[in-house]
């Protein structure tokens, strides 16, 4: 038996979509999710302890800080759909409640490949980017970074591309990976459990190698964005 996953991007516009699949990954920075902006944003989309730094013996929240330095963090999120492939037959389980996010969804069903062209665009630029699932937990301690969430949003099964350009800006980014109709197909929300049915009967997609993928590890990154702050 194999346990593994397939990645989704939840979409509010069919040109959002479009844009995602002719390459253009935008990326928020974490600025965004922190919710000190203008912008609307969704339930679930703002994460009090996202990118607190907490030094050692620290007992709760109060006791601990945002570090400047990770609000320059931009980062493309997604949503892991885990599969169990046992040879003649695969199970899923979507989450119904991830449909908010948006009434289209892009299925990568590629992801290593996905990851790939990610950095490799990354290291063309000379920015330093991680993939890597988020984990979840309500620990306080001092190695909490941009991919550690709080328990209540363990539904949501993330996964992110962290990127760090270098420059203490909070400005969403732009990058150009190329077209992705080749790993990638896009549906209605709404329909996506028949999508995925058909993906999975045809078995139209590659099974992920990589745990995290990126030019730079994960220590090295929070370090890079303690520094920037």
């Amino acid at each position: 038996m194999i346990r593994d996953y397939l990645l989704l991007r939840y979409l509010e516009e069919r040109q959002f979509t479009d844009l995602f699949m002719s390459g253009h990954i935008r990326l928020n920075s974490l600025d965004f999710f922190w919710g000190e902006h203008d912008e609307p944003t969704k339930d679930g989309q703002i994460d009090t302890m996202e990118g607190l730094v907490c030094p050692i013996g620290a007992k709760s929240t109060n006791d601990c800080s945002r570090h400047d330095g990770y609000r320059y963090c931009n980062l493309l999120c997604c949503n892991r759909l885990i599969y169990t492939d046992h040879n003649d037959f695969i199970g899923w389980y979507t989450n119904e409640e991830m449909g908010k996010f948006g009434d289209f969804v892009v299925i990568v069903k590629d992801p290593d490949e996905f990851q790939r062209r990610l950095v490799d665009t990354a290291n063309q630029l000379e920015y330093s980017c991680l993939c890597h699932p988020v984990d979840y937990s309500d620990n306080i301690n001092w190695t909490r970074d941009v991919f550690d969430k709080a328990g209540d949003f363990a539904y949501q099964n993330e996964w992110r591309a962290a990127l760090y350009r270098g420059l203490a800006v909070c400005e969403p980014i732009e990058l150009f990976i190329g077209p992705i109709n080749d790993i990638a197909e896009w549906c209605y929300t709404k329909e996506l459990s028949h999508h995925l049915s058909r993906i999975f009967y045809d078995r139209d997609f590659r099974h992920t190698e990589q745990a995290s993928y990126g030019n730079v590890t994960r220590a090295e990154l929070a370090r890079l964005f303690q520094e920037v702050g």
